[in-house]
């Protein structure tokens, strides 16, 4: 299948970064493929919330074995759409939200404590990962990460000034000899974050309204200087693929999937630092399911098998490091996971933003976008 071919069939479906992903064991990312499992199994009473994508067999193929029966699977769009029918009371028995909204669950009473010593798989698991804020609350676990990406500038060095491949930085996004060639996520926090980054501000997840004018200004020069702020990969892909964008907002398999297709592609490290998002499972407080079968799904997931899976067909890093050294490294070295330890300790992890910045950001955005 070509990326051509790929790009027209998930725009038509209006695919999430997760469906776009799927693309990639077609497309030659996958360096090995594992069995697909019996989907004749029976459904159990374990409901799992999670993203659309993440409900293959191969992710909980010991969950499989020890119960003949897969998960009930429910689907959410986004964070916030996962939080919201929580909060409106949906008790599923695990919710798999990113990290930055953690805490928000956590606050809420919406999750309970893990205990990490049911979990066969967690000495397995990246050190870094286990010491993401959203992880630990109280002296407790409450989160276990078991995916995980950067979010960074995909660019074209072929179209580009060299000055940028030497050194890598979110300012191309706002370098006026690409204007009308550029793009941005039209997500709140992936228009922000880049700025604040490039104008030095030291967290820019809780902004001074000093700061917050500042990154208001900056973003209104970049506003017209944008070919459009896509909202799904496909887009993006596809007009980096002929060259109508040369640098974009985008994530590791977005350039791994070019690559693999032969167009010239480059993923930043920028200089103002580069941004990075783990999606994990919570357990939901009210859920029916057996709690054992819960843990043993959560094991399941950060097994080295289901780890090698989710490199391999989707191109996201896994949580368990073993499973690093079974996939072709060039692969590896291609994502930017050749070394997952300094990739995570490396990366500025996307944090909550709370209440009243969240809606400071959101109006501020609001306005750019309206040229106000």
């Amino acid at each position: 299948m070509s990326i051509k071919r790929a790009i027209d069939e998930l725009k038509r479906g209006e695919l999430s970064r997760r469906d776009f992903s799927r693309a990639a064991a077609s497309l030659g990312l996958a360096s090995m493929t594992l069995p697909m499992m019996n989907r004749s199994a029976q459904a159990s009473d374990l409901t799992v919330f999670t993203w659309s994508g993440y409900e293959l067999p191969e992710f909980f193929e010991p969950y499989i074995e020890k119960y003949n029966s897969e998960p009930n699977f429910s689907y959410f769009a986004d964070n916030d759409e996962a939080f919201q029918k929580v909060h409106a009371g949906f008790t599923p028995d695990l919710v798999c939200p990113s990290n930055p909204l953690v805490k928000k669950f956590h606050d809420g009473g919406l999750i309970k404590p893990i205990d990490t010593t049911r979990l066969s798989n967690w000495d397995q698991m990246l050190g870094a990962l286990k010491t993401v804020d959203a992880t630990m609350f109280n002296d407790k676990t409450w989160y276990v990460p078991w995916d995980w990406g950067n979010s960074s500038v995909v660019y074209r060095p072929d179209l580009v000034d060299p000055e940028y491949v030497e050194t890598n930085s979110w300012k191309i996004l706002w370098d006026e000899r690409y204007a009308g060639r550029l793009a941005t996520n039209d997500q709140m926090d992936s228009i922000v974050i880049p700025a604040a980054l490039v104008l030095g501000i030291e967290n820019p997840f809780a902004m001074s309204d000093e700061d917050i004018a500042r990154v208001k200004a900056y973003l209104v020069e970049q506003r017209p200087l944008l070919r459009y702020y896509w909202q799904n990969e496909t887009d993006v892909a596809q007009a980096m693929a002929s060259g109508e964008v040369v640098a974009a907002y985008g994530w590791n398999s977005t350039a791994a999937l070019l690559a693999a297709e032969g167009v010239p592609t480059a993923y930043m490290v920028p200089v103002e630092g580069i941004l990075t998002w783990t999606d994990g499972y919570c357990l939901v407080e009210g859920g029916e399911g057996s709690e054992q079968e819960a843990y043993d799904f959560m094991d399941a997931v950060l097994s080295v098998e289901a780890g090698v899976h989710l490199l391999n067909a989707y191109g996201f890093g896994c949580a368990n490091k073993n499973a690093y050294p079974l996939v072709d490294q060039d692969m590896l070295a291609g994502l930017g996971y050749s070394d997952p330890e300094n990739a995570l300790n490396t990366g500025l992890f996307f944090a909550t933003i709370e209440s009243p910045w969240r809606e400071k950001y959101l109006n501020m955005v609001d306005e750019v976008r309206a040229g106000a």
